[in-house]
């Protein structure tokens, strides 16, 4: 199937597909032949055996194959996109979208978009002001309510993906 699977819709995963189906056929046959010599009261290790190992295959062609021709649909990888560029490396990112109460899809996001993120509930964040913020479009019009001075820097969106949130610079209002 992983070699199905590459030869159709991922070709940078045929090496490794025709590498797992060496692999497979090595087993089987070593399956087959110590499955001949089992005793009949030890059939149970043998079944076991055959059936990690056919768990194991799977495992590693959903890795080794869906996994990367998936990955650029990611809708975080989709979202991180608007941001691209726009972020310095040395600057902290806060988020109010945590794991596992508010993350909302956003778990994997807090990995991928800056190397500093921190998360932070609305009073911390506004104790970090000036800074940059992953808010969600309600807590950012609630900020502006406030009197914070909210500058967009990216909206994070993706179809089928998680709820759109927004990247901010968050200030004190009259402040730079």
């Amino acid at each position: 199937m992983s070699v199905a699977l590459a030869v159709s819709v991922y070709s940078d995963g045929i090496p490794v597909a025709f590498a797992m189906l060496g692999i497979t056929a090595a087993w089987s046959w070593v399956a087959a032949r110590v499955s001949l010599c089992t005793a009949d009261q030890d059939y149970a290790w043998t079944v076991s055996a055959t059936t990690a190992s056919a768990m194991l295959a799977v495992w590693f062609s959903v890795n080794a194959i869906v996994v990367p021709w998936r990955a650029p649909n990611s809708p975080t990888r989709v979202a991180l996109a608007a941001v691209e560029g726009k972020l310095p490396d040395d600057e902290i990112v806060y988020t109010t979208r945590t794991f596992p109460d508010t993350g909302e899809g956003y778990y994997n996001l807090q990995f991928h978009l800056a190397p500093n993120v921190r998360a932070a509930d609305m009073e911390a964040l506004k104790l970090a002001a000036p800074c940059l913020a992953v808010v969600t479009p309600n807590e950012r019009k609630t900020l502006e309510a406030e009197g914070w001075t909210v500058e967009e820097v990216a909206k994070l969106t993706a179809n089928g993906g998680p709820p759109e949130v927004h990247l901010i610079r968050l200030r004190r209002a009259g402040r730079e």
